[in-house]
């Protein structure tokens, strides 16, 4: 399978590689047609007025010039910090050995020298790329102004460079070029970014719809296997009690009619069995409501379906999760059962939306008087945290009952989640 190639590997490698290409076979032919196929015309006449013969001449500029090509390409593909160190040096040396022996050879040299400030300004970093260009400039342009430094016979006193024009107009070519390409870079780095984005973002889309699935299946796979067994058990229940009560209601209530007039003492006898019978009808009607409330959402019935999501999850993502349920209990009521569902859906989703993490671990702890449940990761953190709708939601599920939350970044650099709810909401629940 042939994998896609990213955006700097082609406009940060494959561009500058033709760049760079174009700008040394425009070198090397400028070098030949002056010195190689019109040698008389360009060969001083004048005895000793090179220091070395032809021979050496031409064999000094292919020398270097090969070493400049070969070593720019290993700085441009690998990526070993010391074969990247190592390359820069040769490189630069090169490129001032090549041509040092010719007045006039700054039309060639300017190739050579943009074409490695090309490939330094796209292949490094910035904090790196700026002091490396700096000194590359400076030795490029001290080499051109003052060549004597290395013996250089033919330019000891007649230097390219005669007035400050020309040194500005050479220096000002070489920042130029510098800073175009470091924007460039720049430029690429971002789009890649922003694709990146958007593709982690449309896979993050395909996954929680997947889990969103697999749960709507779970529920319902579940719902129809809860409901059927609580409607036999609710449908027994109503008849051994409800059927009781009304039953009585009904009887009391005809015997009453049916009787002849009695004392009003033993009339509000009767009645107080009425009213009590009818109050504990009205309570196993709100106990067998309850039931068939919490038949409509399974998953909340109980905090169990929190393994089942790790395991849609991780089968999903392929993100790990540890889950660690501590103390606490199965069954915190159906409100808070489904704040703590809630809650940790949402935190898995950002993990995987924003973090970009590869573990994310869920820690629950229940100390008497407040529930405790920390969601962790080893994403990307962030310095600045966003409330977003997500974080809103929790939080608005958190208020009702009192609960907090805070997040931050963990010890371990990654994003963190703390959620605390006190236990006198469940009191409150069963109260009602």
């Amino acid at each position: 399978m042939i994998q896609k190639r990213s955006l700097p590997q082609i406009f940060c490698t494959d561009v500058i590689l033709a760049l760079d290409i174009i700008l040394l076979i425009t070198a090397f032919f400028g070098f030949q047609e002056s010195y190689v196929f019109n040698a008389e015309g360009t060969m001083p006449v004048a005895e000793g007025y090179y220091a070395f013969s032809r021979k050496i001449f031409l064999l000094d500029f292919y020398v270097f010039f090969s070493l400049f090509a070969i070593f720019l390409a290993v700085f441009l593909f690998n990526k070993r910090r010391r074969y990247i160190v190592l390359s820069l040096l040769v490189t630069v040396v090169s490129a001032d050995l090549c041509l040092y022996t010719g007045s006039d050879l700054f039309s060639i040299k300017i190739y050579i020298f943009i074409a490695w400030i090309i490939t330094v300004s796209v292949r490094l970093e910035l904090k790196y790329s700026s002091v490396t260009l700096i000194c590359g400039i400076i030795s490029f342009v001290l080499m051109q102004f003052q060549p004597s430094i290395l013996g250089i016979v033919d330019m000891r006193g007649n230097p390219v460079i005669k007035n400050g024009y020309d040194f500005f107009m050479i220096v000002s070519v070489l920042v130029i070029t510098a800073a175009f390409f470091c924007m460039y870079r720049f430029i690429v780095y971002k789009w890649q970014e922003s694709e990146s984005t958007k593709r982690h973002l449309n896979m993050v889309m395909s996954q929680m719809t997947v889990i969103n699935q697999e749960l709507q299946d779970y529920a319902k796979n579940k719902g129809q296997k809860a409901a059927e067994e609580e409607r036999l058990r609710i449908t027994r229940d109503m008849h051994d009690s409800c059927g009781y009560v009304f039953v009585n209601i009904i009887s009391l209530m005809q015997a009453c009619v049916s009787s002849p007039p009695v004392d009003w003492s033993r009339t509000t006898e009767i009645f107080e069995m009425v009213r009590n019978l009818a109050s504990q009808g009205l309570q196993e009607t709100r106990q067998t409501l309850r039931a068939i409330r919490d038949i409509q959402s399974p998953v909340e019935n109980n905090l169990d379906s929190l393994y089942q999501i790790k395991s849609i999850f991780q089968k999903v993502t392929g993100i790990e999760v540890i889950l660690d349920k501590g103390n606490i209990k199965s069954d915190y009521g159906r409100t808070i059962n489904k704040i703590l569902i809630r809650v940790m859906q949402e935190s898995l989703t950002n993990s995987v939306k924003h973090g970009h993490a590869s573990l994310v671990c869920v820690y629950f702890r229940d100390d008497g008087d407040f529930l405790y449940m920390t969601v962790k990761d080893n994403g990307i953190g962030s310095k600045q945290i966003v409330k977003g709708i997500g974080f809103a939601g929790m939080e608005e599920r958190l208020k009702p009952v009192g609960g907090e939350i805070e997040a931050g970044i963990s010890a371990e650099g990654g994003f963190q989640l703390d959620v605390k709810i006190p236990l006198v909401q469940i009191l409150m629940e069963e109260h009602e």
